[in-house]
């Protein structure tokens, strides 16, 4: 018997949950030995958990097991084929390539995945955050967001083709000479709550941070203040980014990429539309990307914000 059956969840969760992970967890870092190569080097093979675990929550946990690895002197590799991302790729291509390499350099470029499966001296990593959560960074973390921007320059940033694409975009979305403010709303959040889904209803972090109110009401607060000439508005629900674009005309930027209808006329869809897997990560990278090239900003706890600010190395002007 599993021995989160045998005490109460608080007791598991603080008490005996280091045990667990160390001994009983289907996904506990283990030990491996795949063959004769490279018989003096340890390799950590980086893997995440859960399935449908969001692109850039899963590089934030990527790049906290990095370090991890460099402290215990292992050499990293992300392996994604093996350990496929649901909400990154189609399920076809999960098969066929490593998810993360579609998007992101490899921590080191001298071995291959195919060839560590073939050493001597392999680790698995534990299946979800290293660190327990503990230090989790998030935008309004200074420290950590330059932490983690050297890490994405050095081991973690985006692949040539990805790269070359997001300065693409780039250039045709954010204005030279314009002081821009970049504006995060996250719809989901609320549409969850009012579905009454238990994944957002029973998990705070899942909670409503905002207000379309509350978001317009800063928008011209902070525009002024922070003297911005427009600003860019990134947001996951369609109904509300054509209420924007229509209201503030030519003040505000808004990335053109398929979004889920959340809210129709106000109120919550009960049939939300489909997109492609790889259609929908393309957008919210890049939406993050563009925000990360904003002066000033307005966030909310989302690893995508977190994300920005790690790219940009926290150089924004204002962040509230």
């Amino acid at each position: 018997m599993k021995c989160e059956k045998l005490l109460p969840k608080p007791v598991v969760k603080y008490v005996i949950d280091p045990l667990y992970k160390k001994f009983f967890h289907p996904f506990r870092e283990k030990r491996i030995s795949c063959g004769n190569l490279n018989s003096d080097i340890t390799f950590y093979v980086i893997r995440n958990l859960t399935e449908k675990q969001g692109i850039l929550n899963n590089w934030i946990e990527v790049v906290r097991k990095i370090e991890y690895a460099n402290q215990k002197g292992y050499v990293p590799i992300v392996d994604f084929l093996h350990y496929p991302r649901e909400i990154v790729m189609s399920e076809e291509k999960n098969r066929e390539i490593n998810a993360w390499d579609y998007y992101f350099e490899q921590p080191q470029k001298e071995y291959s995945l195919e060839e560590v499966y073939k050493s001597k001296n392999v680790i698995l990593s534990f299946g979800m955050d290293v660190y327990d959560q503990i230090g989790w960074p998030t935008y309004l973390d200074d420290k950590a967001c330059e932490k983690y921007h050297e890490y994405y320059k050095r081991y973690a940033g985006f692949n040539e083709r990805m790269q070359n694409y997001l300065e693409q975009e780039e250039e045709k979305y954010i204005p030279n000479n314009k002081k821009i403010l970049g504006v995060s709303m996250r719809r989901e959040l609320e549409y969850g709550n009012l579905m009454k889904d238990p994944f957002y209803t029973e998990n705070i972090q899942h909670q409503p941070q905002t207000s379309l109110e509350d978001t317009e009401t800063k928008i011209q607060k902070y525009m002024r203040e922070f003297s911005c000439d427009c600003f860019l508005f990134v947001c996951d629900d369609e109904e509300t980014c054509e209420y924007i674009k229509k209201k503030y005309k030519d003040t505000v930027i808004v990335y053109d990429r398929p979004r889920n209808k959340f809210f129709i006329d106000g109120k919550p869809n009960n049939k939300l539309n489909e997109i492609d897997t790889e259609t929908r990560t393309l957008g919210y990278l890049t939406e993050t990307y563009l925000l990360s090239k904003c002066n000033s900003m307005i966030g909310i706890n989302t690893s995508s914000v977190t994300m920005a600010c790690i790219i940009n190395g926290n150089s924004f002007e204002h962040k509230i």
